[in-house]
C-alpha cells in the first residue's frame, strides 16, 4: 500500500529512510536526470530541426538527414507538427 505523505516532515522522514546517505540521494538524482535527458533529447532534436526547416535555415534534405529519415517522411512529420 502506498504511503501518504502529509507534511514536509513526513517527506523528510521518508527520504531519510529511503536513502541511507546524502550521496545515495545525489546518485539517485544524477541517474534520474540522465534518464530524463536521454528521453527528452530526441524529441527536442526533432522539434529543433523542424523549426530550422520551417524558418528556411535548413533544406528538407539536410533536415531529413539530421533525423535519419527520408525527405518524404520528414515532410510528413512537418505537416503533422503544424
Amino acid at each position: 500500500m502506498a504511503q501518504t505523505l502529509r507534511s514536509e516532515q513526513d517527506f523528510d522522514d521518508y527520504m531519510a529512510r529511503t536513502f541511507r546517505s546524502q550521496q545515495d540521494f545525489d546518485d539517485y538524482m544524477a541517474q534520474r536526470d540522465k534518464i530524463v535527458v536521454a528521453k527528452a533529447t530526441p524529441e527536442i532534436k526533432k522539434q529543433t530541426v523542424i523549426e530550422l526547416y520551417t524558418e528556411g535555415l535548413l533544406s528538407a534534405e539536410a533536415a531529413a538527414k539530421k533525423l535519419n529519415m527520408t525527405v518524404p517522411v520528414f515532410l510528413d512529420l512537418v505537416k503533422a507538427s503544424v
